[in-house]
């Protein structure tokens, strides 16, 4: 699945980080990096930008930069977020 179409409140793993090698770079960068657990805290309308947090820290990500982010959802369990 890719970031953007996750709902708001999900966490998932970071999978993959695809698309031009400069952007791609940037994203690590900051720290998005495959094995990190990344949170959807907020979309704006029309989805774009998306508020996501990894760790403690949060980040706005344009709608092509979450497309280009291959994650797995994480379930709940027994009610609980990850």
């Amino acid at each position: 699945m890719i970031l953007s179409k996750m709902k708001p409140g999900q966490s998932a793993f970071i999978i993959s980080i695809e698309g031009r090698s400069k952007a791609k770079r940037r994203l690590m960068d900051m720290g998005i990096m495959p094995g990190e657990i990344i949170r959807l805290v907020n979309v704006a309308p029309f989805n774009n930008p998306l508020g996501v947090m990894i760790r403690r820290s949060r980040f706005i990500l344009r709608l092509e930069e979450a497309d280009n982010i291959q994650v797995e959802v994480m379930e709940c369990i027994n009610g609980q977020r990850p």
